[in-house]
């Protein structure tokens, strides 16, 4: 072991025992109210997001909040998700101040919604329900960031933490994952309620969850408005959390923690105030840590069971846990790592490929052959055209978005769009391709749409000059599209199968032209030069191109100096 993994395996105890004056504590209270927090900035944009989890069978929602730069920069970033205590919600952390501290730290943080679950899989669910919701955090809501964010997907570079209930699953949860999760951290974790499962199983007795008056007070979920999981009643789930010992120890810290070698052990920051009935069960847990030598940070500062000392305790484990993420993916060989995928991948694929610099990060530009194009920026993959002739789509990377400019064959292949539909990526087609193959987003010429954050405008195409043999263009207007796509400040046109239409000479301000001149479908190198000294693309990829001497076209713009000519493979 490294001497940087080494560093995070390192057993810190804090016992801070803070008296504060009055003026400090009305400080406090002041902030709290005023949502001022510690740190003189403004707090960054928090964001909800609605998703379907399979394993609690209901539409499900988070709050989100991406770094100062997430939009800017392209990068990948770690991930620490936030669980709340019992009768509170998703909310919880934005009041406790978390969307301020965000500005200190490159990280994306996610407020999760568990109801009163607990976070574990209920032994059994009553009313037709599903209360998975280990799963739901593990296997749905973690699917879902890394699919539609640009995380770093990796064990690296992942975090959970929690308080009260929320610090039990954070632990329950973290423990269960560790190949899942770095860095645990529990605030004032109702680690007791274990102790509580156990003897009243022993006793014949139904298990704690919630208690009773507390599914009557409708007010204490003022802010949220989730349909059928709003009130405390409905957050409560119908069935059993547990039924046998074996139940409770599969989502006991205690069993758990043992289970783990050392070295392959999440770190474990615990707190909690020295007024707090829970502090009893942070104690015997650090004090088991100890006993088997297992790495943790433990602190102890003056405050109860309440948002005073919680506001005021996030922003340390937030601390602590970007820094242990940040040792992981350093001493981990993270960027290697990275890296020689990004090299393998590409060695593999054995496609050319082109990077462009936007404003907003790199553009990179696969050319997979004739029509069929991959772009990647800002985390996202664009598939066009997809061809299972051209490349094996089981080991491309998943898509965000497929764009089809029409049905024929060669630009329209249902199995390719299949395999890639697996992600569930926005399918944009025209309406003739729908009879072939399902999409999202239907576009007819001249639509505007944003995908997944990205601008896309739908150009005409079709034939003006060449025909099939009974006068019928082969490719009438109305039924293809090209598409201008605007990657941060370049706007890149891919023109489909078509000739040098009015629409096509009239676009402006494109940076990156991919124009077809495949006789006698699309476009002669004279037409592609006439359409190119017409709208002056900056970058002009000749493509489905078959038998066609792409040279032509270079002999054709020689004095063209505005328009350089990129040849590749894209017969």
């Amino acid at each position: 072991m490294g001497n940087v993994t080494k560093s995070v395996l390192v057993t810190t105890v804090v016992l801070v025992i803070i008296g504060f004056c009055s003026d400090v504590q009305a400080a406090d209270d002041r902030a709290i109210t005023e949502n001022v927090g510690f740190i003189a900035a403004k707090p960054l944009k928090v964001q909800e997001v609605s998703f379907h989890s399979e394993a609690v069978n209901r539409d499900m929602r988070f709050n989100i909040v991406l770094p100062k730069d997430y939009i800017t920069s392209g990068k990948h970033y770690p991930v620490l998700y936030m669980l709340h205590g019992l009768t509170a919600n998703y909310l919880e952390w934005t009041k406790l101040g978390v969307p301020k501290y965000l500005n200190r730290y490159d990280l994306i943080v996610v407020m999760v919604d568990g109801g009163n679950s607990w976070y574990v899989n209920w032994a059994k669910s009553y009313e037709g329900q599903k209360n998975n919701w280990d799963d739901y955090i593990t296997k749905d809501l973690i699917e879902y960031v890394d699919s539609h964010y640009r995380t770093i997907a990796k064990r690296q570079g992942r975090a959970i933490s929690g308080l009260s209930m929320g610090g039990y699953g954070a632990l329950a949860v973290g423990l269960r994952h560790s190949d899942m999760f770095c860095s645990i951290a529990s605030h004032s974790g109702a680690l007791k309620i274990s102790k509580e499962w156990y003897e009243a199983i022993k006793e014949g007795e139904k298990p704690f969850v919630v208690w009773p008056e507390a599914l009557e007070e409708d007010s204490r979920h003022l802010g949220i408005n989730v349909p059928g999981f709003s009130t405390p009643k409905e957050r409560t789930p119908k069935g059993e959390v547990v039924l046998t010992v074996e139940d409770v120890e599969a989502a006991d810290p205690y069993k758990l923690v043992l289970k783990i070698p050392v070295e392959k052990m999440p770190h474990i920051y615990l707190d909690c105030g020295v007024e707090d009935e829970f502090l009893k069960g942070s104690q015997r847990f650090m004090k088991l840590l100890m006993e088997k030598e297992i790495p943790f940070t433990y602190a102890e500062s003056a405050g109860e069971h309440e948002a005073g000392y919680w506001w005021r305790e996030v922003g340390l484990s937030m601390a602590v846990q970007y820094s242990v993420i940040q040792r992981n993916l350093m001493g981990g060989g993270y960027e290697e790592e990275r890296q020689k995928e990004e090299q393998r991948a590409k060695a593999e694929l054995g496609f050319e490929q082109d990077i462009i610099k936007t404003s907003s990060g790199d553009l990179k530009i696969t050319f997979i052959g004739h029509g069929t194009l991959m772009f990647m920026f800002e985390g996202k993959v664009i598939h066009v055209d997809p061809q299972s002739e051209k490349a094996d789509y089981a080991k491309m990377p998943k898509a965000d978005i497929v764009l089809v400019t029409h049905e024929h064959g060669d630009h329209l292949d249902p199995e390719a769009i299949s395999i890639l539909a697996r992600n569930d990526p926005e399918v944009v087609l025209t309406r003739a391709c729908v009879e072939d193959v399902a999409g999202d987003i239907i576009m007819k010429n001249g639509d505007v749409q944003t995908v997944r954050g990205l601008k896309i405008e739908a150009v005409p195409a079709y034939n003006i000059v060449h025909k099939r043999s009974n006068g019928t263009p082969y490719h009438p207007k109305g039924r293809g599209n090209g598409y201008v796509i605007t990657f941060g400040d370049k706007r890149v046109y891919v023109a489909g199968d078509t000739e040098n239409t009015p629409q096509m000479k009239a676009l402006k301000d494109i940076d990156i032209a991919f124009l077809p001149m495949n006789l006698p479908y699309t476009m002669t190198p004279e037409m592609v030069a006439d359409a190119a000294k017409a709208f002056k693309p900056k970058v002009l990829y000749p493509y489905h191109y078959g038998r066609t001497d792409p040279d032509t076209i270079v002999n054709l713009l020689k004095g063209a100096k505005e328009i350089e000519v990129r040849i590749r493979n894209m017969k």
